[in-house]
C-alpha cells in the first residue's frame, strides 16, 4: 500500500474510533472531536506563540514521532497542522480543518513565531468542502498553507460517523494528487 493510501486508510480507521490518533509507517492520523475534552481543546481561544492554545496543547500531547506526512480531519486537521509546525514535519495535510493561526503581532517574538509558520506554510495542504462551517472558525484566526475547496456533494444516510465518512470518500479522488502536490511545494 503506497503511503497516500495509508494516510486515508488512517483517517477512515479513525472515523470509528475513540483514539486521539494513529501512527503508521511514518504518518500520522489525527482524529477529529470525540469527547468532552477535545472541545475543552477547541473552545481554548487563547493564543500561544500566535497559535490557538488548544490546538496547541492537544499537539504537545502527541509524543515527537518520525513523520514524514502528518494528517488530521476537522478538529484533528488543525491539531496536525500545529503537530506539523512544532515538529517540522516534512507534510502536512488537513481535512476540513478549523483556523489555529492568530495574525497579530504584538510581542518581537512573535516574529520568530510568524517565521516558523511562513516556513511550515510552504508544506501545508488544506483541503476543504465548500459550505463547511469548520474551516472558518474560530473567527480571529486563519490557516497557513494552500487552500484547495471542494464541491459539497450532499451524502444519503445519516448519522456522524456517516457523514464523516462520506467527507472522506469526498477527498479521495483529490487524496493522491494532494499528498503528492505537498512532496512538490
Amino acid at each position: 500500500m503506497t503511503n497516500r493510501l495509508k494516510a486515508y486508510e488512517l483517517l477512515v480507521h479513525l472515523t470509528d474510533s475513540t483514539d486521539d490518533w494513529i501512527y503508521d509507517q511514518g504518518i500520522l492520523a489525527i482524529n477529529g472531536t470525540n469527547d468532552l475534552k477535545d472541545w475543552q481543546y477547541n473552545a481554548d481561544i487563547r493564543v500561544t506563540n500566535l497559535i490557538h492554545r488548544g490546538f496547541y496543547r492537544k499537539a504537545k500531547s502527541i509524543p515527537k514521532l518520525p513523520v514524514a506526512l502528518v494528517v488530521g480531519f476537522s478538529m484533528g486537521g488543525a491539531v496536525a497542522a500545529v503537530y506539523g509546525l512544532i515538529h517540522n514535519t516534512p507534510r502536512i495535510l488537513t481535512l476540513n480543518a478549523p483556523n489555529y493561526f492568530k495574525r497579530s503581532l504584538s510581542l518581537p517574538r512573535d516574529l520568530l513565531a510568524l517565521q516558523v509558520i511562513l516556513e511550515a506554510s510552504e508544506r501545508t495542504l488544506h483541503l476543504e468542502t465548500i459550505g463547511d462551517i469548520v474551516p472558518r472558525i474560530p473567527l480571529g484566526f486563519t490557516k497557513a498553507g494552500t487552500i484547495k475547496r471542494l464541491p459539497y456533494q450532499n451524502p444519503s444516510g445519516s448519522g456522524v460517523s456517516h457523514l464523516l465518512k462520506h467527507s472522506l470518500g469526498n477527498f479521495e479522488k483529490y487524496f493522491t494528487k494532494s499528498v503528492d502536490s505537498i512532496k512538490n511545494m
